[in-house]
């Protein structure tokens, strides 16, 4: 679940705590996350204490009986008022590392942070000799506003951290979180994240639906803000109803197919509390349905965006059955990929394993025998003659364990 919390313990002068009280909102979203349960909760428009987080989990995630959510350390540029929060079941989860993009590829800063979050699942059968299913979740708030300046900021984020992604980012399972601010997929910022030069590290929109979103009624079954028509709590709440989809969760292709482990389960993409009824209304006008009514009055209450929620899977390991996701798992390059491909294949089950690199046309471009060091698998080559562009790594052992990976040639 995605959520921004609209200015969280953060006081402006037109949204105090007076209309905005943060102990209130703590109680709706503690509603809420009873109702919808998420294993993982990416937070946006928290105020930059570094202690605001702490309020969540004290008193909206672990309690009456709850004490598994965990939050990820704070993260911040010098001057942003707004920071992302990351909260996540430990029973489930782990986190493994995290990483922050505060400049632009032109080393400008950027209006706010962008934070990724490496995390494996906590795999029943995991141990000290076996793997299991890393992804990166990306939590992201970029620029509000419609102006161009505004839009250019979006695009300059999207930008840099797609590049980010390209040069430090070893998952291929990435899910991207949060407000986005871009009202339609023609947006430059939209179209880094979804249509980039790299095809490899691309992300996909579960939905599938570009448009112009913005006041649009074709797509109110979309819209995430605002919850309510009119100005209230002085202004400090957006009015106008639901007609902007603002709020989103994106996936690579690895997560949309089941390549790596993890698959979006299809149609559980939604915005919580909207029904698709009310299109330039509030979400408590007339009748809506789309969840219990304290459920839908604690969303009205917490702030003018919906929550944006989907669901995925995660292969678990199995005993004696299949290994082919833990072989994958095992499979080790740095990609891109320039001019030299070294792989490392570390497996005590894999017997006399053959690579073959093969195009996106079907065309095998390269194939050989893996060599044995000290009980791991290595290979090297040369692809320093291949075109620019997204090739498949495919690995098979005598014994019937097979890797299927995506490389990307620069």
């Amino acid at each position: 679940m995605t959520y921004n919390l609209l200015n969280y313990r953060n006081a402006t002068s037109y949204c105090t705590f007076t209309q905005n009280n943060p102990l209130t909102k703590e109680q709706h979203l503690k509603t809420i996350v009873q109702y919808v349960q998420p294993d993982i909760l990416v937070c946006n428009e928290l105020g930059d204490a570094p202690t605001n987080a702490d309020f969540i989990l004290l008193n909206s995630l672990n309690v009456s009986g709850v004490n598994y959510y965990v939050k990820a350390p704070y993260s911040n540029n010098s001057f942003s008022s707004l920071v992302n929060a990351f909260f996540y079941d430990s029973r489930k989860f782990e986190l493994h590392s995290q990483e922050v993009i505060t400049k632009d590829l032109s080393n400008n800063n950027l209006v706010r942070v962008i934070d990724l979050y490496r995390l494996y699942y906590k795999d029943s059968l995991l141990t000290n000799q076996s793997d299991t299913v890393f992804f990166t979740v990306v939590a992201a708030h970029l620029k509000a506003g419609t102006a161009a300046a505004d839009a250019s900021d979006r695009a300059d984020a999207a930008a840099a951290l797609m590049q980010f992604i390209q040069n430090y980012v070893n998952d291929e399972n990435v899910l991207m979180c949060g407000d986005l601010n871009i009202y339609k997929s023609q947006e430059a910022a939209y179209q880094n994240l979804t249509q980039g030069s790299n095809v490899g590290i691309r992300f996909y929109d579960p939905l599938n639906q570009p448009g112009n979103w913005g006041n649009n009624g074709s797509f109110a079954q979309l819209h995430t803000q605002s919850t309510r028509n009119t100005s209230t709590n002085n202004g400090c709440f957006s009015s106008g109803g639901l007609d902007d989809r603002l709020d989103h969760i994106l996936i690579t292709d690895e997560v949309r197919d089941n390549l790596d482990g993890m698959r979006y389960v299809p149609n559980t993409y939604h915005a919580l509390g909207n029904d698709g009824l009310h299109f330039n209304k509030a979400i408590t006008d007339d009748t809506n349905n789309s969840v219990p009514s304290a459920v839908l009055n604690a969303i009205y209450g917490l702030s003018d965006h919906l929550p944006v929620i989907a669901e995925f899977e995660i292969k678990r390991q199995q005993i004696g059955v299949d290994e082919n996701s833990l072989f994958a798992a095992q499979v080790k390059f740095a990609n891109p990929v320039n001019n030299f491909l070294e792989l490392t294949l570390n497996s005590a089950n894999a017997k006399n394993p053959r690579l073959r690199i093969i195009s996106l046309t079907g065309a095998e471009m390269h194939r050989g025998n893996m060599v044995k060091n000290a009980g791991n698998y290595s290979y090297n080559c040369d692809v320093s003659a291949f075109a620019k562009g997204l090739y498949f790594i495919e690995i098979t052992t005598a014994n019937g364990l097979k890797s299927v990976k995506k490389m990307v040639k620069l």
